[in-house]
Protein backbone atom coordinates (compact mmCIF):
# COMPACT_ATOMS: atom_id res chain seq x y z
CA UNK A 1 0.00 0.00 0.00
CA UNK A 2 2.85 2.61 0.78
CA UNK A 3 4.10 1.76 -2.45
CA UNK A 4 1.05 2.64 -4.47
CA UNK A 5 0.96 5.65 -2.33
CA UNK A 6 3.93 6.85 -2.66
CA UNK A 7 3.74 6.34 -6.48
CA UNK A 8 0.65 8.66 -6.52
CA UNK A 9 2.46 11.29 -4.86
CA UNK A 10 5.12 11.38 -7.57
CA UNK A 11 2.58 11.11 -10.52
CA UNK A 12 0.55 13.72 -9.37
CA UNK A 13 2.72 15.74 -7.94
CA UNK A 14 1.21 15.94 -4.55
CA UNK A 15 3.62 17.66 -1.92
CA UNK A 16 6.62 16.30 -3.92
CA UNK A 17 7.65 17.60 -8.08
CA UNK A 18 6.23 15.31 -10.47
CA UNK A 19 8.22 12.65 -11.32
CA UNK A 20 6.79 9.68 -13.61
CA UNK A 21 10.06 7.64 -13.74
CA UNK A 22 10.23 7.72 -9.82
CA UNK A 23 6.36 7.10 -9.71
CA UNK A 24 6.80 4.01 -11.96
CA UNK A 25 9.23 2.65 -10.08
CA UNK A 26 7.22 2.43 -6.65
CA UNK A 27 4.15 1.57 -8.83
CA UNK A 28 6.39 -1.85 -10.01
CA UNK A 29 7.34 -2.08 -6.48
CA UNK A 30 3.79 -2.01 -5.39
CA UNK A 31 2.68 -4.49 -8.17
CA UNK A 32 5.33 -7.02 -7.72
CA UNK A 33 3.85 -7.10 -3.89
CA UNK A 34 0.67 -8.03 -5.33
CA UNK A 35 -1.10 -4.26 -4.94
CA UNK A 36 -3.87 -4.00 -7.74
CA UNK A 37 -3.97 -0.76 -8.64
CA UNK A 38 -0.37 -0.48 -8.90
CA UNK A 39 -0.66 -3.61 -11.17
CA UNK A 40 -3.15 -1.86 -13.48
CA UNK A 41 -0.96 1.60 -13.03
CA UNK A 42 2.09 0.10 -14.03
CA UNK A 43 0.33 -1.70 -16.82
CA UNK A 44 -1.40 1.86 -18.10
CA UNK A 45 2.05 3.84 -17.77
CA UNK A 46 3.74 1.14 -20.28
CA UNK A 47 0.82 1.19 -22.87
CA UNK A 48 1.31 5.12 -22.82
CA UNK A 49 5.48 5.02 -22.96
CA UNK A 50 4.90 7.81 -19.44
CA UNK A 51 7.84 7.46 -17.11
CA UNK A 52 9.20 4.30 -18.83
CA UNK A 53 9.97 3.54 -22.02
CA UNK A 54 6.42 2.17 -23.89
CA UNK A 55 5.52 -1.44 -23.85
CA UNK A 56 2.72 -3.03 -24.45
CA UNK A 57 3.99 -6.40 -24.34
CA UNK A 58 4.86 -5.91 -20.73
CA UNK A 59 1.56 -3.59 -20.01
CA UNK A 60 -0.57 -6.34 -20.74
CA UNK A 61 1.29 -8.73 -18.41
CA UNK A 62 0.44 -6.19 -15.58
CA UNK A 63 -3.04 -5.87 -16.62
CA UNK A 64 -3.42 -9.84 -16.44
CA UNK A 65 -2.38 -9.52 -13.08
CA UNK A 66 -4.89 -7.56 -11.95
CA UNK A 67 -7.76 -8.61 -14.13
CA UNK A 68 -7.27 -12.49 -13.13
CA UNK A 69 -8.19 -10.79 -9.61
CA UNK A 70 -11.04 -9.01 -10.41
CA UNK A 71 -9.44 -5.80 -10.79
CA UNK A 72 -12.70 -4.07 -13.27
CA UNK A 73 -10.54 -1.02 -15.17
CA UNK A 74 -7.23 -3.59 -15.55
CA UNK A 75 -10.38 -6.17 -17.09
CA UNK A 76 -11.42 -3.69 -19.92
CA UNK A 77 -7.61 -2.24 -20.75
CA UNK A 78 -6.89 -5.90 -21.44
CA UNK A 79 -9.86 -6.47 -23.79
CA UNK A 80 -8.90 -3.35 -25.70
CA UNK A 81 -5.58 -4.52 -26.17
CA UNK A 82 -7.21 -8.41 -27.20
CA UNK A 83 -9.15 -6.69 -29.87
CA UNK A 84 -6.95 -4.49 -31.24
CA UNK A 85 -3.73 -6.75 -31.54
CA UNK A 86 -1.64 -4.61 -28.84
CA UNK A 87 1.04 -6.08 -27.11
CA UNK A 88 -0.98 -9.56 -27.40
CA UNK A 89 -1.85 -11.63 -30.76
CA UNK A 90 -5.67 -10.39 -31.76
CA UNK A 91 -8.00 -12.51 -30.07
CA UNK A 92 -11.61 -11.88 -29.99
CA UNK A 93 -12.46 -14.59 -27.59
CA UNK A 94 -10.75 -13.10 -24.94
CA UNK A 95 -11.48 -9.67 -25.67
CA UNK A 96 -15.02 -10.49 -25.45
CA UNK A 97 -14.02 -12.64 -21.80
CA UNK A 98 -12.75 -9.52 -20.15
CA UNK A 99 -15.49 -7.00 -21.39
CA UNK A 100 -18.04 -9.06 -20.40
CA UNK A 101 -16.25 -9.46 -16.59
CA UNK A 102 -15.88 -5.77 -16.62
CA UNK A 103 -19.15 -4.80 -17.82
CA UNK A 104 -21.13 -6.90 -15.56
CA UNK A 105 -20.09 -4.66 -12.94
CA UNK A 106 -20.55 -1.55 -14.39
CA UNK A 107 -17.67 -0.35 -16.32
CA UNK A 108 -19.34 1.89 -18.98
CA UNK A 109 -15.97 1.73 -21.18
CA UNK A 110 -16.47 -1.93 -20.93
CA UNK A 111 -20.22 -2.16 -21.87
CA UNK A 112 -19.54 -0.31 -25.21
CA UNK A 113 -16.30 -2.68 -25.98
CA UNK A 114 -18.97 -5.95 -25.58
CA UNK A 115 -21.51 -3.92 -27.65
CA UNK A 116 -19.12 -3.58 -30.36
CA UNK A 117 -17.24 -6.23 -30.43
CA UNK A 118 -20.68 -7.96 -30.96
CA UNK A 119 -22.42 -6.38 -33.03
CA UNK A 120 -19.17 -6.30 -35.86
CA UNK A 121 -18.80 -9.73 -35.83
CA UNK A 122 -15.23 -9.37 -36.83
CA UNK A 123 -13.47 -10.26 -33.66
CA UNK A 124 -16.28 -13.59 -32.94
CA UNK A 125 -19.31 -14.25 -34.23
CA UNK A 126 -22.08 -11.36 -35.00
CA UNK A 127 -24.63 -11.43 -31.70
CA UNK A 128 -26.76 -9.00 -32.05
CA UNK A 129 -28.99 -9.78 -29.26
CA UNK A 130 -25.82 -9.57 -26.56
CA UNK A 131 -25.06 -5.79 -28.79
CA UNK A 132 -28.43 -4.68 -27.86
CA UNK A 133 -28.14 -5.59 -24.50
CA UNK A 134 -24.79 -3.48 -23.75
CA UNK A 135 -25.81 -1.14 -26.30
CA UNK A 136 -28.59 -0.39 -23.65
CA UNK A 137 -26.68 -0.95 -20.60
CA UNK A 138 -24.64 1.98 -21.83
CA UNK A 139 -27.39 3.75 -22.82
CA UNK A 140 -28.81 3.89 -19.81
CA UNK A 141 -25.93 5.68 -18.30
CA UNK A 142 -26.19 7.95 -20.16
CA UNK A 143 -23.48 7.25 -23.22
CA UNK A 144 -24.40 9.24 -26.61
CA UNK A 145 -22.67 6.69 -28.82
CA UNK A 146 -24.47 3.61 -27.49
CA UNK A 147 -27.75 5.58 -27.84
CA UNK A 148 -26.84 6.28 -31.37
CA UNK A 149 -26.56 2.60 -31.77
CA UNK A 150 -29.91 2.03 -30.48
CA UNK A 151 -31.56 4.66 -32.63
CA UNK A 152 -29.61 2.77 -35.70
CA UNK A 153 -30.96 -0.34 -34.61
CA UNK A 154 -34.44 0.40 -34.18
CA UNK A 155 -34.30 2.51 -37.41
CA UNK A 156 -32.63 -0.53 -39.96
CA UNK A 157 -34.40 -3.52 -38.03
CA UNK A 158 -31.38 -4.72 -36.43
CA UNK A 159 -32.00 -7.27 -34.22
CA UNK A 160 -35.41 -5.77 -33.61
CA UNK A 161 -38.14 -4.66 -34.99
CA UNK A 162 -38.20 -1.69 -37.08
CA UNK A 163 -39.58 1.04 -35.02
CA UNK A 164 -39.07 4.83 -36.39
CA UNK A 165 -40.70 6.22 -33.09
CA UNK A 166 -37.79 4.22 -30.87
CA UNK A 167 -35.48 5.32 -33.24
CA UNK A 168 -36.16 8.85 -33.35
CA UNK A 169 -36.30 8.35 -29.09
CA UNK A 170 -33.25 7.38 -29.34
CA UNK A 171 -31.41 9.85 -31.65
CA UNK A 172 -32.71 12.45 -30.09
CA UNK A 173 -31.77 11.73 -26.75
CA UNK A 174 -27.99 11.20 -28.11
CA UNK A 175 -28.69 14.49 -30.24
CA UNK A 176 -29.30 16.23 -26.83
CA UNK A 177 -25.56 15.07 -25.38
CA UNK A 178 -24.15 16.95 -28.39
CA UNK A 179 -23.44 14.14 -30.76
CA UNK A 180 -23.40 15.14 -34.06
CA UNK A 181 -23.93 11.95 -35.92
CA UNK A 182 -27.33 11.68 -33.65
CA UNK A 183 -27.97 15.50 -34.54
CA UNK A 184 -27.89 14.62 -38.08
CA UNK A 185 -29.79 11.63 -38.50
CA UNK A 186 -32.58 12.98 -35.83
CA UNK A 187 -32.85 16.09 -38.71
CA UNK A 188 -33.00 12.84 -41.51
CA UNK A 189 -35.68 11.78 -39.45
CA UNK A 190 -37.63 15.12 -39.16
CA UNK A 191 -37.05 15.96 -42.66
CA UNK A 192 -38.49 13.12 -43.42
CA UNK A 193 -41.33 12.40 -41.17
CA UNK A 194 -39.73 9.57 -40.28
CA UNK A 195 -41.35 8.51 -36.36
CA UNK A 196 -43.93 11.64 -36.82
CA UNK A 197 -44.84 15.06 -38.56
CA UNK A 198 -41.99 16.20 -41.08
CA UNK A 199 -40.96 19.16 -39.59
CA UNK A 200 -38.05 20.93 -41.86
CA UNK A 201 -37.33 23.73 -39.86
CA UNK A 202 -36.47 21.60 -36.95
CA UNK A 203 -35.00 19.84 -39.32
CA UNK A 204 -32.55 22.57 -40.44
CA UNK A 205 -31.72 23.56 -36.38
CA UNK A 206 -30.43 19.84 -36.04
CA UNK A 207 -28.76 20.05 -39.30
CA UNK A 208 -27.01 23.42 -38.04
CA UNK A 209 -25.79 21.57 -34.86
CA UNK A 210 -24.37 18.69 -36.49
CA UNK A 211 -22.60 21.49 -38.62
CA UNK A 212 -21.04 22.82 -35.94
CA UNK A 213 -19.18 19.79 -35.25
CA UNK A 214 -18.29 19.73 -39.61
CA UNK A 215 -20.66 16.90 -39.85
CA UNK A 216 -20.60 16.56 -43.91
CA UNK A 217 -23.55 15.24 -44.27
CA UNK A 218 -25.05 17.96 -41.83
CA UNK A 219 -23.45 20.64 -44.08
CA UNK A 220 -24.91 19.34 -47.25
CA UNK A 221 -27.46 18.68 -45.87
CA UNK A 222 -27.92 22.37 -45.30
CA UNK A 223 -27.29 22.84 -48.80
CA UNK A 224 -29.68 21.02 -50.12
CA UNK A 225 -32.65 22.83 -47.88
CA UNK A 226 -30.91 26.14 -49.06
CA UNK A 227 -31.05 24.95 -52.52
CA UNK A 228 -34.51 23.65 -52.57
CA UNK A 229 -36.33 26.16 -50.05
CA UNK A 230 -37.25 23.59 -47.67
CA UNK A 231 -37.55 24.60 -43.79
CA UNK A 232 -35.28 28.23 -45.15
CA UNK A 233 -35.37 30.65 -47.08
CA UNK A 234 -34.58 29.63 -50.67
CA UNK A 235 -30.89 31.11 -51.24
CA UNK A 236 -28.20 29.03 -54.03
CA UNK A 237 -25.63 31.17 -52.17
CA UNK A 238 -25.77 29.88 -49.17
CA UNK A 239 -26.38 26.25 -50.60
CA UNK A 240 -23.39 26.58 -52.05
CA UNK A 241 -21.47 27.94 -49.25
CA UNK A 242 -22.39 24.54 -47.29
CA UNK A 243 -21.93 22.25 -50.27
CA UNK A 244 -18.37 24.13 -50.35
CA UNK A 245 -17.84 23.15 -46.14
CA UNK A 246 -19.35 19.51 -47.29
CA UNK A 247 -16.67 19.16 -50.06
CA UNK A 248 -14.30 20.54 -47.73
CA UNK A 249 -14.59 17.71 -45.63
CA UNK A 250 -14.68 15.41 -47.99
CA UNK A 251 -18.24 14.94 -49.19
CA UNK A 252 -18.15 13.63 -53.30
CA UNK A 253 -21.68 14.58 -53.49
CA UNK A 254 -21.66 18.22 -52.06
CA UNK A 255 -18.43 18.66 -54.52
CA UNK A 256 -20.90 17.78 -57.59
CA UNK A 257 -24.04 19.78 -56.49
CA UNK A 258 -21.53 22.91 -55.56
CA UNK A 259 -19.88 22.45 -59.47
CA UNK A 260 -23.70 22.23 -60.47
CA UNK A 261 -24.30 25.86 -59.16
CA UNK A 262 -21.23 27.05 -60.21
CA UNK A 263 -21.90 25.90 -64.26
CA UNK A 264 -26.02 26.82 -63.45
CA UNK A 265 -24.14 30.28 -62.65
CA UNK A 266 -26.65 30.11 -59.37
CA UNK A 267 -23.70 31.39 -57.04
CA UNK A 268 -20.39 32.46 -57.55
CA UNK A 269 -17.30 30.89 -56.09
CA UNK A 270 -14.52 32.39 -54.47
CA UNK A 271 -11.13 30.47 -56.82
CA UNK A 272 -9.50 30.08 -53.25
CA UNK A 273 -12.53 28.77 -51.97
CA UNK A 274 -12.98 26.45 -55.03
CA UNK A 275 -9.36 25.59 -54.58
CA UNK A 276 -9.29 23.83 -50.98
CA UNK A 277 -12.72 22.05 -51.53
CA UNK A 278 -11.29 20.55 -54.86
CA UNK A 279 -8.07 19.46 -52.76
CA UNK A 280 -9.61 17.58 -50.76
CA UNK A 281 -12.26 15.63 -53.22
CA UNK A 282 -9.09 15.30 -55.54
CA UNK A 283 -7.30 13.69 -52.61
CA UNK A 284 -9.43 11.23 -52.39
CA UNK A 285 -8.97 10.25 -55.85
CA UNK A 286 -12.06 11.97 -57.23
CA UNK A 287 -10.98 12.25 -61.11
CA UNK A 288 -13.46 15.24 -61.66
CA UNK A 289 -11.83 17.29 -58.85
CA UNK A 290 -8.50 15.93 -60.13
CA UNK A 291 -9.31 17.25 -63.30
CA UNK A 292 -10.53 20.74 -61.74
CA UNK A 293 -8.06 21.23 -59.84
CA UNK A 294 -5.39 20.38 -62.53
CA UNK A 295 -6.61 23.35 -64.74
CA UNK A 296 -6.78 25.65 -61.85
CA UNK A 297 -2.88 25.31 -61.67
CA UNK A 298 -2.17 25.17 -64.71
CA UNK A 299 -4.47 28.30 -65.48
CA UNK A 300 -3.03 29.92 -61.75
CA UNK A 301 -6.55 30.95 -60.29
CA UNK A 302 -7.03 30.44 -56.91
CA UNK A 303 -4.12 30.00 -56.16
CA UNK A 304 -0.44 30.02 -57.73
CA UNK A 305 0.31 29.12 -61.16
CA UNK A 306 2.26 26.08 -61.84
CA UNK A 307 1.57 23.97 -64.75
CA UNK A 308 3.85 20.87 -63.44
CA UNK A 309 1.77 20.34 -60.66
CA UNK A 310 -1.38 21.12 -62.72
CA UNK A 311 -0.51 18.38 -65.29
CA UNK A 312 0.46 16.15 -62.71
CA UNK A 313 -3.35 16.41 -61.49
CA UNK A 314 -4.61 16.03 -64.81
CA UNK A 315 -2.48 12.73 -65.42
CA UNK A 316 -4.33 11.55 -62.17
CA UNK A 317 -7.61 12.13 -64.04
CA UNK A 318 -6.71 11.06 -66.93
CA UNK A 319 -5.32 7.38 -65.63
CA UNK A 320 -8.91 6.92 -64.14
CA UNK A 321 -9.79 7.67 -67.71
CA UNK A 322 -11.37 11.12 -67.02
CA UNK A 323 -11.96 11.89 -70.58
CA UNK A 324 -11.41 15.41 -70.38
CA UNK A 325 -8.50 14.97 -69.01
CA UNK A 326 -7.34 12.72 -71.51
CA UNK A 327 -8.07 15.16 -73.96
CA UNK A 328 -6.17 18.07 -72.34
CA UNK A 329 -3.28 15.45 -71.37
CA UNK A 330 -2.99 14.98 -75.13
CA UNK A 331 -3.01 19.07 -75.65
CA UNK A 332 -0.35 19.18 -72.85
CA UNK A 333 1.89 17.29 -74.74
CA UNK A 334 1.41 17.87 -78.31
CA UNK A 335 4.46 18.92 -80.61
CA UNK A 336 4.25 22.44 -80.39
CA UNK A 337 4.01 22.51 -76.41
CA UNK A 338 8.01 22.80 -75.91
CA UNK A 339 9.61 21.44 -72.94
CA UNK A 340 6.52 19.26 -72.14
CA UNK A 341 5.99 18.37 -75.66
CA UNK A 342 5.92 14.16 -76.20
CA UNK A 343 4.02 13.43 -79.53
CA UNK A 344 3.90 9.59 -78.21
CA UNK A 345 2.69 10.65 -74.80
CA UNK A 346 -0.15 12.77 -76.96
CA UNK A 347 -1.26 10.52 -79.19
CA UNK A 348 -1.44 7.67 -76.57
CA UNK A 349 -4.04 10.17 -74.66
CA UNK A 350 -5.44 11.43 -78.14
CA UNK A 351 -5.97 7.87 -78.60
CA UNK A 352 -7.39 6.73 -75.40
CA UNK A 353 -10.07 10.05 -75.50
CA UNK A 354 -10.71 8.90 -79.00
CA UNK A 355 -11.39 4.87 -77.90
CA UNK A 356 -14.45 6.80 -75.63
CA UNK A 357 -15.91 8.52 -78.57
CA UNK A 358 -14.45 12.12 -78.31
CA UNK A 359 -14.88 13.36 -81.79
CA UNK A 360 -12.19 16.03 -81.74
CA UNK A 361 -9.54 13.40 -80.34
CA UNK A 362 -10.43 10.90 -83.08
CA UNK A 363 -9.92 13.41 -85.75
CA UNK A 364 -6.30 14.65 -83.89
CA UNK A 365 -5.60 11.01 -83.84
CA UNK A 366 -5.64 10.25 -87.29
CA UNK A 367 -4.22 12.91 -88.22
CA UNK A 368 -1.00 12.10 -86.11
CA UNK A 369 -1.07 8.59 -88.17
CA UNK A 370 -1.17 10.30 -91.26
CA UNK A 371 1.73 12.65 -90.42
CA UNK A 372 3.46 9.42 -87.86
CA UNK A 373 3.79 11.48 -85.24
CA UNK A 374 3.92 9.98 -81.54
CA UNK A 375 4.60 6.70 -83.90
CA UNK A 376 5.64 5.88 -87.24
CA UNK A 377 2.98 6.75 -90.05
CA UNK A 378 0.02 4.50 -89.98
CA UNK A 379 -2.70 4.74 -93.01
CA UNK A 380 -4.89 2.01 -92.05
CA UNK A 381 -5.00 3.70 -88.36
CA UNK A 382 -4.91 6.90 -89.63
CA UNK A 383 -8.28 5.61 -91.57
CA UNK A 384 -10.03 3.75 -88.81
CA UNK A 385 -9.64 6.98 -86.91
CA UNK A 386 -10.93 9.56 -89.06
CA UNK A 387 -13.93 7.13 -89.99
CA UNK A 388 -14.68 7.58 -86.08
CA UNK A 389 -14.63 10.71 -86.19
CA UNK A 390 -16.45 11.49 -89.38
CA UNK A 391 -19.07 8.98 -88.26
CA UNK A 392 -20.20 11.63 -85.90
CA UNK A 393 -20.93 14.67 -87.59
CA UNK A 394 -17.22 15.88 -88.08
CA UNK A 395 -16.55 17.26 -91.51
CA UNK A 396 -12.79 17.66 -91.24
CA UNK A 397 -12.81 14.00 -90.42
CA UNK A 398 -15.14 13.48 -93.32
CA UNK A 399 -12.67 15.35 -95.54
CA UNK A 400 -9.77 13.17 -94.19
CA UNK A 401 -11.51 9.64 -94.88
CA UNK A 402 -13.21 11.17 -98.27
CA UNK A 403 -9.65 11.46 -99.23
CA UNK A 404 -8.43 7.62 -97.56
CA UNK A 405 -11.00 6.39 -99.54
CA UNK A 406 -10.35 8.59 -103.22
CA UNK A 407 -6.79 7.47 -102.98
CA UNK A 408 -6.75 4.13 -101.71
CA UNK A 409 -4.81 5.15 -98.13
CA UNK A 410 -5.35 2.82 -95.50
CA UNK A 411 -8.59 1.56 -97.13
CA UNK A 412 -10.34 0.26 -100.05
CA UNK A 413 -10.23 2.50 -102.69
CA UNK A 414 -13.99 3.79 -103.62
CA UNK A 415 -14.62 7.37 -105.55
CA UNK A 416 -18.23 6.88 -104.83
CA UNK A 417 -17.68 5.89 -101.22
CA UNK A 418 -15.42 9.45 -101.16
CA UNK A 419 -18.09 11.18 -102.87
CA UNK A 420 -20.58 10.36 -100.35
CA UNK A 421 -18.40 11.45 -97.41
CA UNK A 422 -17.09 14.96 -99.35
CA UNK A 423 -20.60 15.41 -99.92
CA UNK A 424 -21.54 15.17 -95.52
CA UNK A 425 -18.43 17.68 -95.37
CA UNK A 426 -19.36 19.92 -97.88
CA UNK A 427 -23.35 20.04 -96.86
CA UNK A 428 -21.78 21.38 -93.78
CA UNK A 429 -19.94 24.43 -95.22
CA UNK A 430 -16.45 22.42 -95.29
CA UNK A 431 -14.75 24.57 -98.30
CA UNK A 432 -12.03 22.32 -98.99
CA UNK A 433 -14.60 19.25 -99.06
CA UNK A 434 -17.20 21.49 -101.61
CA UNK A 435 -13.52 21.90 -103.76
CA UNK A 436 -13.05 18.37 -103.90
CA UNK A 437 -16.63 17.71 -104.93
CA UNK A 438 -17.11 19.80 -107.01
CA UNK A 439 -13.79 19.11 -109.09
CA UNK A 440 -15.26 14.95 -108.59
CA UNK A 441 -18.79 16.36 -110.14
CA UNK A 442 -17.23 17.75 -113.25
CA UNK A 443 -14.79 14.91 -113.93
CA UNK A 444 -18.02 12.17 -113.56
CA UNK A 445 -15.95 10.61 -110.64
CA UNK A 446 -17.52 8.30 -108.08
CA UNK A 447 -20.94 10.63 -108.75
CA UNK A 448 -22.69 11.43 -112.64
CA UNK A 449 -20.57 13.85 -114.03
CA UNK A 450 -23.24 17.36 -113.36
CA UNK A 451 -21.73 20.91 -114.57
CA UNK A 452 -24.07 22.69 -112.70
CA UNK A 453 -23.93 20.71 -109.53
CA UNK A 454 -19.85 21.39 -110.08
CA UNK A 455 -20.08 25.57 -110.57
CA UNK A 456 -22.05 24.76 -107.17
CA UNK A 457 -19.71 23.44 -105.28
CA UNK A 458 -17.01 25.16 -106.91
CA UNK A 459 -18.57 28.48 -106.44
CA UNK A 460 -19.03 28.35 -102.46
CA UNK A 461 -15.68 27.02 -101.91
CA UNK A 462 -14.66 29.84 -103.93
CA UNK A 463 -15.84 32.50 -102.04
CA UNK A 464 -14.69 31.17 -98.99
CA UNK A 465 -11.01 31.83 -100.33
CA UNK A 466 -10.29 28.81 -102.08
CA UNK A 467 -8.48 30.37 -105.32
CA UNK A 468 -8.06 26.33 -106.97
CA UNK A 469 -11.89 26.01 -106.88
CA UNK A 470 -12.15 29.44 -108.41
CA UNK A 471 -10.15 28.44 -111.56
CA UNK A 472 -12.20 25.06 -111.71
CA UNK A 473 -15.15 26.65 -111.34
CA UNK A 474 -14.14 28.89 -113.87
CA UNK A 475 -13.79 25.62 -116.30
CA UNK A 476 -17.07 24.49 -115.17
CA UNK A 477 -18.78 27.78 -116.39
CA UNK A 478 -16.83 27.84 -119.88
CA UNK A 479 -19.53 24.14 -120.16
CA UNK A 480 -22.44 25.75 -119.09
CA UNK A 481 -24.97 28.35 -121.10
CA UNK A 482 -25.11 31.96 -119.21
CA UNK A 483 -28.83 30.90 -118.32
CA UNK A 484 -27.11 27.70 -116.58
CA UNK A 485 -24.53 30.02 -115.22
CA UNK A 486 -26.65 32.54 -113.91
CA UNK A 487 -28.70 29.63 -112.21
CA UNK A 488 -26.01 27.90 -110.24
CA UNK A 489 -25.10 31.46 -108.69
CA UNK A 490 -28.48 31.37 -107.70
CA UNK A 491 -28.38 28.14 -105.84
CA UNK A 492 -25.20 29.74 -104.39
CA UNK A 493 -26.39 32.49 -102.58
CA UNK A 494 -29.70 30.52 -101.18
CA UNK A 495 -27.30 27.35 -100.13
CA UNK A 496 -27.66 27.20 -96.33
CA UNK A 497 -25.22 24.39 -94.28
CA UNK A 498 -27.86 21.32 -93.43
CA UNK A 499 -27.15 22.30 -89.97
CA UNK A 500 -28.91 26.08 -90.45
Amino acid sequence: MAAFTLGNLHLTGRGVPVNKPEAARWFRTGGEAGHLDAQYTMGYLLQQGEGVTKDETEASLWYRKAAERDHVPAQAALALLFAEGRGVAPDGEAALKYYLLAAERGNVTAMMGAARVSAEGKLVPENTDLALKWYKAAAEQGVPEAEMALGAAYADGKGVAVNAEEASRWYRRAAERGQAAAQFASGNFLAGGRGGPQYNVEAVDWYRKAATANHADALYALGLHYANGRGVIQSYPEAARYYRLAAEQGHAGAFLNLRRLHAESKASLDPADEVKAYRVIAAQGNPDAQFLLGEMLLNGRGLEKNEKDGAWAIRLAAEQGHLEAQVRLGELTAADRGETANEAESLKWYRKAAEQGHVEAARITARLYTEGKGASADPVEAARWARQAAQTGSAEAQLVYALACLEGKGVKQDVREAARWLRLAADQGHAPAQARLGQLLFEGLGVPQDFLQAHLWLNLAASAGDAAAAQQREKAAAKRTREQIVQAQEMARNWRPVDE
